[in-house]
């Protein structure tokens, strides 16, 4: 059960480090295969692109031909997790109110 939520709410470097660490190198569509098995939730209808674009700047993992490449350390990867902005909402007739 644990695997299937694996990624829910993780930053997507975060977890592609993870599976780049597992496995030494995979190509951006075996992440993504296993990125939807860990059900992580993808900000865009671009996921490739967004996996690309988060992995681009990574010192821990390289690109070589169509596969990413662990770099990195034996050490363990923190899971951050990916913080949504809080809204707030304005009573409008409190305001009007207010304003007189």
């Amino acid at each position: 059960m644990f695997d299937e939520v694996r990624f829910v709410g993780v930053r997507l470097v975060d977890a592609c480090h993870a599976l780049l660490q597992e496995r030494n190198k995979m190509t951006t569509a075996e992440l993504l295969k296993e990125l939807n098995a860990g059900m992580y939730r993808f900000r865009t209808n671009s996921p490739l692109r967004e996996i690309h674009a988060a992995l681009l700047k990574q010192r821990r993992a390289k690109k070589v031909g169509d596969q990413w490449i662990w770099v990195g350390g034996g050490e363990q990867i923190p899971m951050r997790l990916r913080v949504q902005p809080v809204t707030t909402t304005v009573d409008v007739t409190e305001e009007a109110k207010k304003a007189g």
